[in-house]
């Protein structure tokens, strides 16, 4: 039979001076051995305990229940007191380990060491036993004080039963296997010792307790997994993701702790399951050292959270600390009390000046709702998922106000959902609760911020900053490496590529190939050469469709023509990355080098692709496109214009005033960009393409100084503006435009 770890109260019995018994009627002793079992066996069933053992005249039993346990220990001792048997009990609730016929743990020593210190009659009990039966008039209890027990750790509060019937001992009676007293002197210097560190904590305050944990574990990666929910009660799912999710917030907030976000890990945690020994190896392989993992029970109407701190290089328990118990409806009081232990374990420093409130359970529980629409909506590009998670994180503020998580991530769905006044007024109302933030939260908003207001430098380095906080977290680090491109640094992106080389963690390791996320600042940089040879040694990679359309460029870059129909035939039919986006960028970069008519060819083989996808939207913009590499601007015109009378597309108005600029008709640019009131914050893309206009009609030194405003206006560089664009290849040589373009950092 395997080992089964569960939350179990034990309960230690014994036969007070069994020894001096047996040495004067051994013939008697036995007889009240025997009524001593013949007690435990009628009465211990009937409260659903079990006899796990015997030890001579000593007995374990194990509860389910503990207000049964001591239900069944209160029947027990005035059973045995008629009968004159000096029978004492101790009780304690804990983490234990079952097997066929045995049972181990802290649990049981710390059960065994409370009995071994009792009185005949009487009835001992853990600080855990009392707090799950406080509040329950039918027990009465009284507290025995603090005692150091050996080879436990920490003091332990033990509390002894006073109901009717029971013998309630003086503290001086309790003896113990107690850790010796200490010398009056050596007392003195343990007062002189702890005034000293009243003085010094005044100026730097650590934790009383000392960690269990050693060095190494502390300063390793710890990752906490979402709780197992054992409740059988489905609106409590939520409460382990919430768990996580706040030690997490709490020990990241300290700025002391090596933490990985569990919920950046999900595939891991759900391909090897959540049992301990299923994904301790699988997460040491990610260099996470120290694993937080647990569950929670509801017993006697209470709730029981209880966490292991597992080794992952040995697989073993470092620490379980007590379980929580508290009752249903203080679940943030759960969560303050479990920080406050996991910190403890961390040796963390003054943690008053960084603790916050937990949010509400009901209020976390639409936040999760919400991001469960949020990503059907990222990944559909549907707005209904958008609409869905916009109710559920409204809902989620409402019930509590304190939780700005959820508004944060509102502002993300209101610019999806492109509706930027609302996303304006809620950045706004933001700004003044960033004292209420914790870190994560704050440099969460500081992102947006940043990039809402195309400070693209600002937003690279804080999500840079929120990577190294979490090196698992790859939302972070591609987000840095988009800022630090469209900020126009790529040798920045290719530095922070490198270091995070050696702090990836969780999917990231295998996630990222070695040419992942080097493509673009190189293109920038014009190393084709690099990039060229970099894909031909990772050739498996091209089967992204990404790097499908970023290698057709540089193939096209290099001069290694006779490879792009194979690029052509592997792009997929449709999307962003799909034939016809394919085929424009080829078509540009040969227009870049000048090779005018082998873009024609290719800009033929896209106007048959758009005449095979006449039902499709996009097909006037595609014609229009086409027409446009080969030169035939009123066709080209002709197809932009068919477009815009169904739809406003930004695009295909700056399409069109190039065509315009080529056909002289500047009437008829003023006119369109006058008309296109209904692209809010497109201001960057206009100016940009009123500089191609300039550019086109000859005027390059307006069209510098309107490219040089866009610039200063936060438009963003990518891998086909600015100097990629072929529109503007009469600007190349002049120094004015190379200082504009050329890549900083």
């Amino acid at each position: 039979m395997e080992d089964n770890q569960r939350l179990s109260t034990i309960v230690f019995g014994d036969i007070k001076g069994y020894t001096a018994l047996m040495q004067g009627d051994e013939g008697n002793t036995m007889r009240l051995l025997n009524i001593f079992k013949e007690g435990l066996e009628s009465i211990v069933p009937s409260y659903g305990g079990q006899i796990v053992q015997y030890f001579g005249d000593a007995c374990l039993l194990s509860f389910d229940s503990t207000s049964q346990a001591v239900r069944c220990t209160l029947e027990l001792q005035p059973h045995f007191l008629k009968k004159e048997l000096p029978i004492r009990f101790g009780i304690h609730l804990g983490e234990v380990i079952f097997t066929e016929d045995n049972v181990f743990g802290d649990g049981v020593n710390i059960a065994s060491r409370i009995e071994s210190m009792g009185v005949a009659g009487g009835i001992l009990v853990s600080k855990t036993v009392r707090n799950q039966i406080i509040n329950k008039p039918e027990f009465s209890l009284k507290s025995m004080g603090l005692f150091e027990f050996k080879n436990v750790k920490e003091p332990l509060e033990v509390f002894a039963i006073t109901n009717e019937g029971i013998v309630v001992p003086q503290r001086e009676e309790l003896q113990g296997k107690f850790n010796p007293p200490k010398s009056r002197s050596k007392a003195l210097k343990v007062l002189l010792a702890a005034i000293v560190l009243v003085v010094v904590s005044s100026i730097w305050f650590w934790r009383v307790k000392k960690s269990p944990l050693t060095d190494a574990q502390r300063n390793s990666y710890i990752s906490i997994l979402p709780f197992e929910n054992a409740t059988n009660e489905a609106s409590l799912d939520g409460f382990g993701t919430m768990v996580s999710d706040w030690l997490t917030s709490e020990l990241m907030e300290t700025g002391e702790v090596k933490i990985v976000g569990a919920s950046n890990l999900k595939k891991e945690v759900a391909q090897a399951g959540i049992s301990i020994s299923d994904i301790t190896e699988t997460f040491a392989e990610k260099g996470i050292g120290m694993l937080l993992s647990g569950r929670y029970y509801i017993q006697d109407d209470q709730l029981y959270v209880q966490a292991n701190i597992v080794d992952t290089r040995t697989g073993l328990v470092a620490h379980a600390p007590n379980p929580i118990i508290r009752s249903q409806t203080e679940k943030g009081e759960i969560l303050e009390e479990l920080s406050d232990e996991i910190l403890g374990f961390w040796e963390v420093r003054n943690l008053n000046r960084f603790r916050q409130d937990p949010p509400r359970y009901e209020a976390y529980r639409e936040y999760q709702a919400g991001m469960e629409d949020f990503a059907q909506g990222y990944h559909t590009s549907e707005a209904r998922h958008y609409l869905l998670s916009e109710t559920h994180f409204l809902k989620a503020y409402e019930l509590d106000t304190t939780f700005l998580t959820p508004l944060l991530q509102l502002c993300v769905t209101y610019f999806n959902l492109q509706r930027y006044t609302e996303q304006d007024s809620l950045y706004a109302a933001l700004e003044g609760r960033t004292n209420d933030m914790t870190k994560w939260e704050r440099k969460t908003w500081q992102f947006e911020q940043a990039r809402f207001l195309g400070k693209n430098l600002e937003a690279a380095r804080i999500a840079e900053e929120m990577f190294v906080m979490d090196p698992s977290d790859g939302l972070a680090f591609s987000r840095a490496m988009r800022a630090y491109r469209r900020a126009n640094y790529p040798k920045r992106a290719l530095e922070l590529r490198q270091k995070a080389d050696s702090m990836f963690i969780g999917q990231l390791k295998n996630q990222y190939s070695f040419s992942d996320w080097r493509d673009d600042p190189l293109y920038m940089l014009r190393e084709f050469d690099s990039i060229y040879a970099m894909y031909n040694k990772d050739i498996q990679v091209l089967n992204n469709p990404w790097k499908n359309r970023m290698y057709a460029q540089v193939l096209c870059q290099t001069g290694h023509y006779e490879e792009i129909p194979e690029r052509i035939l592997m792009a997929p039919e449709s999307g962003p990355f799909g034939k016809a986006v394919l085929l424009s960028r080829i078509c540009n970069t040969l227009l870049l080098n000048n090779e005018k008519e082998l873009a024609r060819d290719y800009a033929q083989r896209l106007k048959e692709f758009a005449l095979n996808h006449k039902e499709e939207f996009e097909f006037q913009q595609l014609m229009g496109v086409a027409e446009m590499f080969m030169e035939n601007y009123p066709k080209a015109a002709r197809h932009f214009e068919s477009y815009l009378e169904k739809d406003a597309n930004i695009s295909v108005v700056m399409h069109l005033i190039a065509c315009y600029a080529y056909l002289g008709s500047t009437g008829k640019i003023e006119n369109l960009i006058t008309g296109i009131s209904e692209f809010p914050r497109k201001e960057q893309q206009i100016l940009y393409s009123r500089a191609i206009a300039q550019t086109i009609l000859g005027d390059h030194d307006q069209a510098i100084d309107l490219l040089a405003t866009s610039i200063s206006r936060r438009a963003l560089f990518e891998d086909f503006n600015y100097g990629f664009d072929y529109h503007l290849r009469p600007l190349f040589d002049d120094p004015r435009f190379q200082r504009l373009v050329r890549p900083k950092g």
